[in-house]
């Protein structure tokens, strides 16, 4: 693809189930890859150019030879949207900027091999949306401060998933329905802010034993079977 090109529309490669490779030239000018632009394609790496802004809705969905996906530090990515890499074959780990502000529902669902998610220190991440992360092989996360709330599903079923940190100025509010469902978590500190777990947020969470909840936590609701099925010792 030709460094002046600027947009690749909606569905341009849509289901060309042949097309294995796509070249962009190093110095790119293209700013946003469209809905299903590379849907069911069998590509098997794509390196973002550095000024692409937006990756729309299901932009690499079902590519399941997509092994890697390069989103460089110097990048002006901002929004990576609905199911962009659903069901992708990503068998490395990404790398999510810090001026990216929404990640999309199901963005990496079913990303069985994702095995890492990076977000920054200084990250602007706003919002990550529900079964974003669902059902992939990352280990661990960082929040951002200025996300609010994780959203229903958002990590459920990542077996491997071990460890949550929170930003010490965290503003999150509402941990949502089967949020860390099924996963391996082992103890949790919720930042002062949260007001609602909701309904099976930590469900057979079967190694969690130290649920902790600071002395000026704002907390209001624990709702149905959030805890049900773990191993709670310290609460």
């Amino acid at each position: 693809i030709p460094s002046n090109v600027t947009k690749i529309s909606n569905n341009a490669f849509d289901s060309c189930i042949q097309l294995r490779t796509v070249e962009i030239e190093k110095d790119s000018i293209l700013n946003y890859i469209g809905e299903c632009a590379f849907n069911k394609t069998l590509i098997g790496s794509i390196d973002i150019p550095l000024q692409v802004q937006i990756i729309d809705k299901k932009a690499f969905n079902q590519c399941i030879n997509l092994s890697k996906v390069e989103i460089h530090e110097e990048s002006q990515l901002r929004q990576i949207g609905d199911k962009a890499f659903k069901n992708a074959g990503i068998n490395s780990s990404i790398y999510i900027h810090p001026h990216v502000t929404k990640i999309g529902k199901h963005a990496f669902y079913h990303c069985k091999f994702l095995c890492s998610v990076k977000i920054p220190k200084d990250s602007e991440l706003k919002y990550i949306g529900e079964y974003a992360f669902y059902n992939t092989k990352i280990g661990r996360i960082f929040i951002p401060k200025e996300v609010i709330v994780i959203e229903n599903s958002t990590f459920s079923k990542c077996d491997l998933f071990q460890l949550i940190e929170f930003s010490e100025n965290s503003k999150l509010q509402v941990i949502g329905d089967f949020a860390f469902a099924d996963t391996n978590l082992k103890e949790i500190s919720i930042p002062c802010s949260v007001t609602e777990i909701l309904n099976k947020a930590f469900l057979r969470c079967r190694f969690l034993k130290i649920f902790q909840i600071p002395e000026n936590s704002k907390l209001r609701m624990i709702g149905p079977l959030a805890f049900a099925y773990t191993s709670i010792q310290i609460l």
